[in-house]
């Protein structure tokens, strides 16, 4: 019988978590024909053998321990019914079942076919299915993805090895063992173990190490295999079995040898249970014939974005042996579909496997997100990392005895000047609860800082991973009683016997230092420096900046003085706020290791770096000299060569990737900053001439604000005093206690914008360009005519909860685009660089996200869908206010094209700078001015029409 054939545009081999998911989403959301084949049951390991049903067993043994542990808190349990594996194992199935035909109608009601069948490639356009009743159907397909995950490994070729079943074999237990063992150290078997354990079965658990789970931290591998021993599972460690055997009583023997060379047998085991890890389904699948490319594991080998050697193949999942977990399999699923089949900003969709958490189900729970120590290391350097540890018990086992108590164990990774966390490894009760949050905070890159400004949840075991604060370090005894300034200030010191009493009175005066300021405040005095915050220690404290600066300059032959540079106000503000995120310990002098690292952020060659940086070989640089560098690398950056001579001549102010960009001169207001991963609001005329109002309105002394006077004012916003003092300090830049009217611009500006939420959080230094910003517009401004002569309502309106005043200003140095300007306007649509056929794409991807038809979108809503781009943070700001035409943290449908075409502009040409204020071609012909120039001045920024052309896909491999 001749086969029947099948055409489809998209062919899934494999009906598995990633599979499934990924020709669901290519069938409901775009309409593509998709066929998915599969041999066996619905769900793949996941629900069938492997997550589902292992963690329902997993329960079961908690709901053991838990009665075991309940007389600890007062139950009277002295004689309970046995567990019943039989009724169970028939629930366990019964919900497994369910899942399957829940999967097929899924299937179904997203019009995907589903073959019965096993698939093999004959080419990499065709594919042959078997099904059940032995026909055969061919399908010719446009594109394939091998999605059909792996097996149970084979266990190793010693006699009577086929007596014992594999990881897939426990779920098929009929009855529960009263012996068994299991050869293996991953997380399967130490999973199997516990739960055997748990519910009452002898374990023994053979593994060839010392410890088990030898892919986790240290920490993790240690204290969970002391936990097993300590809960009776029987290990044997550094052990190989090398003979099985049964009796006439079906009963195992298994033989195995230690480290030492000894033969030592284990009998009456019912079952033995191989779980030596898993292999790929890759044989007999047909890959060979249609070329695609096996690595020496048997993984097929995948790029970035899923792609095979071969066009229009695809892989994804455990088969390819990236991170084998069902929720990784289904959103490279879903992504490759979003790429291959979604719009044009999709054509770089690609999942990230950095950060990907993970939990075993041990006893207890084990959690990881991140880096295990020897990684970090490997990485980063043993000299750039820091380790959190915390053990304890947790308060489930407070009142219980001595020998029952379970451990909990905590640690934090954190890497570089900003501690930011780069392992986070968790043991404990809850650990696989208490991991999603945090992955997500890991994978956001939180600092040590985000964590310890977390506010706990108490009781809870989580709360240890906020609350944190002993440091693993060979010096850490020294650093509590010097405190860690002191020590910093020795160790960044190169070690020589001349510079050792030069060491010696930087730690003096560091020390002095930390006995001054780290005892506790009396009463409630204040700084007159900062008349907001009732306490605040300066992170440098003067006295300590000071003896050190003239300790390094009378040693090492620097001259206090320092060459005059003429720094312009803008470079003394610039240059103090990078010399300080470079001086990451607050000890007035850059590292050579520190400043490397720094400086590369500006993209110039190692070359040009290295003849301009730290020319007397000293191994550090003061203010002074890091100023020299910042001036040179702004001329090199220029396109100049970095002479000496430069260095004493203003230039371009240094630009670095990922702290701030390059100020501008011009007069347009400035555009939402990043400090410290926080977006600063624009700062808009209309805004500048409220807040110039309401200063000319006070009792000034000698054109300044006192800070009482600025204190009866901020404190009517309703902030917390420790917010208020935080925005003083950066409004405050000269340290006077009394505010200049830039200052105070910036200070309302700060202030308002967190009362109304436009601003989370605040910056730790003020963004370069924001005082510059404040002293332009602060001199063009218009003054408001008072309403009154208390000056107390011209305070703006959110400081008191009232509605936010109209704009009268755009953040794009234009008046607010309203369709009542142009009315009777006579205006063509053709010149507009959206064309019809784009407009009526980015409609349709609008209308996903506008359901209720209010007429516009959010930035909630509008926000996550955009950075799927791939654009810097920055980038997409500023398309957003190019966008948001009437500066009101929306999207009408029109902007959303603006947006969507800036952002194909960008993807397809990232060189073709953004355009600071919108180009007349680019707003929507229905929104011009009723009176413009019929012929418009041309502009290096008018972007060309646009075209259907999309990003380029990603190369295979």
């Amino acid at each position: 019988m001749a086969p029947t054939i099948r055409e489809t545009d998209y062919l899934v081999l494999g009906g598995g978590s990633g599979g499934l998911g990924s020709a669901r989403m290519a069938a409901s959301k775009y309409g593509v024909k998709a066929m998915v084949v599969e041999n066996s049951r619905l769900g793949g390991t996941c629900v069938n053998v492997g997550c589902v049903p292992k963690k329902i067993t997993w329960n079961a043994a908690a709901l053991a321990e838990a009665i075991h542990d309940s007389k600890q808190y007062g139950f009277s349990v002295e004689h309970t019914a046995p567990f019943d594996w039989g009724i169970f194992k028939t629930k366990r199935d019964a919900h497994i079942k369910k899942l399957n035909g829940i999967y097929e109608r899924n299937l179904a009601n997203d019009k995907v076919e589903y073959l019965h069948g096993w698939g093999r490639l004959l080419s990499k356009s065709q594919a042959e299915v078997t099904l059940d009743d032995g026909s055969k159907v061919l399908v010719n397909a446009k594109k394939i993805l091998i999605a059909v995950g792996g097996k149970p490994t084979d266990p190793p070729k010693i006699p009577g090895a086929e007596l014992g079943i594999n990881s897939d074999g426990f779920f098929d237990i009929a009855k529960q063992p009263k012996k068994v063992a299991i050869v293996g150290a991953g997380y399967i078997a130490v999973e199997f173990a516990g739960m055997f354990n748990a519910l009452g079965t002898e374990t023994h658990l053979f593994i060839r190490g010392k410890t088990f789970l030898r892919s986790f931290d240290p920490m993790i591998q240690e204290t969970v295999t002391n936990e097993y021993d300590r809960l009776g599972v029987k290990l044997h460690r550094e052990s190989q079995a090398t003979k099985v055997e049964k009796d006439a009583n079906g009963k195992l023997s298994v033989t195995y040898r230690d480290a030492q060379g000894n033969e030592s047998t284990v009998h009456d085991v019912d079952h033995l249970i191989w779980a030596v890890g898993r292999t790929p389904l890759t044989s007999g699948i047909g890959l060979e014939e249609a070329g695609v490319k096996l690595n020496e594991k048997g993984h097929v080998v995948v790029d970035d974005y899923q792609n095979t050697n071969v066009d229009n193949v695809y892989a994804l999942g455990d088969v390819t042996g990236q991170v084998e977990l069902t929720p990784v399999a289904i959103a490279a699923g879903r992504r490759l579909s979003h790429r291959l089949f979604g719009p044009p900003q999709f054509s770089t969709l690609k999942l990230s496997y950095e950060n990907i958490p993970s939990v075993v189900f041990a006893h207890p729970e084990v959690g990881a997100v991140g880096l295990t120590e020897p990684q970090a290391i490997e990485k980063y350097g043993r000299d750039n990392i820091k380790i959190y540890k915390s053990s304890f018990t947790a308060t489930y086992y407070a009142i219980m005895d001595p020998e029952v108590k379970g451990p909990t164990n905590y640690k934090l990774i954190v890497a570089g000047p900003e501690e930011k966390v780069v392992g986070l490894h968790i043991m404990g009760q809850g650990s696989g609860e208490v991991l999603q949050g945090f992955g997500v905070a890991v994978k956001m890159g939180a600092t040590k800082e985000d964590f310890d400004n977390c506010v706990a949840i108490h009781p809870t075991s989580a709360e240890e991973l906020v609350t944190m604060s002993s440091e693993k370090s060979p010096h850490r005894q020294l650093s509590r009683l010097l405190g860690r300034k002191a020590l910093v200030s020795l160790l960044l010191l190169p070690p020589s016997p001349a510079s050792t009493p030069l060491q010696l009175r930087i730690l003096l005066c560091s020390f002095l230092e930390a006995d001054v300021f780290s005892a506790p405040s009396k009463g409630d005095s204040r700084p007159a420096h900062h008349p907001l915050q009732r306490r605040r220690q300066p992170a440098v404290p003067t006295s300590s900046s000071q003896c050190f600066r003239a300790t390094m300059s009378a040693a090492a032959g620097v001259d206090p003085s320092a060459p005059n540079l003429n720094l312009s106000p803008e470079e003394k503000r610039i240059y103090g706020q990078l010399f300080r995120q470079a001086d990451t310990d607050g000890v007035s002098v850059v590292t050579g290791e520190i400043a490397v690292k720094f400086f590369e952020k500006t993209r110039l060659d190692s070359r040009i770096l290295g003849e301009i940086a730290d020319k007397e070989n000293r191994g550090f640089l003061t203010p002074a000299g890091f100023g020299i560098v910042l001036r040179l690398i702004g001329h090199a950056q220029a396109g100049r060569e970095p002479t000496p001579e430069l260095a004493l001549q203003q230039g371009p102010i240094p630009r670095f990737e990922g702290l701030w960009p390059a100020t501008s001169p011009s007069q347009t207001p400035i555009q939402p900053q990043v400090s410290g991963g926080v977006r600063i609001p624009p700062l808009t005329p209309d805004k500048v001439a409220q807040y110039a109002t309401l200063f000319e309105r006070q009792n000034l002394q000698a054109n300044m604000l006192p800070g009482e006077q600025a204190r009866s004012i901020f404190d009517k916003s309703g902030l917390p005093n420790e917010t208020l003092g935080r925005i003083w300090g950066l409004a405050d830049t000269e340290q006077r206690g009394a505010l200049a009217l830039p200052e105070f611009i910036i200070a309302m500006h700060l202030l308002t914008s967190m009362k109304t939420g436009a601003l989370r959080a605040l910056p730790n230094v003020l963004p370069a360009g924001l005082y510059e910003a404040a002293t332009r517009n602060a001199a063009a401004a218009p003054r408001q005519s008072p309403s009154n002569t208390g000056g107390i309502t011209a305070i703006p309106r959110q400081l008191s909860g009232s509605a936010q005043q109209q704009r009268t200003g755009s953040p794009l140095n234009r008046p607010p685009i309203v369709a009542a300007q142009v009315t009777g306007a006579s205006v063509s649509s053709n010149d507009w660089a959206v064309t019809p056929a784009d407009k009526t794409r980015f409609d349709q991807i609008y209308l996903d996200f506008d359901k209720t038809n209010k007429g516009y979108i959010t930035g909630e809503e509008a926000v996550p869908f955009l950075s799927q781009s791939n654009l810097p943070e920055d980038t997409l700001a500023q398309i957003w206010d190019l966008a948001d035409f009437g500066s009101q943290g929306r999207l009408t449908r029109d902007g959303f094209a603006v947006a969507m075409y800036l952002i194909r502009q960008q993807r397809s040409n990232r060189a073709t700078p953004l355009p600071s204020t919108l180009p007349t071609n680019l707003i929507p012909p229905h929104l011009r001015p009723q009176s413009r120039p019929t012929t418009a001045v041309s502009s290096a920024f008018d972007p060309t029409p646009a075209t259907t052309q999309t990003a380029p896909a990603p190369a295979p491999v």
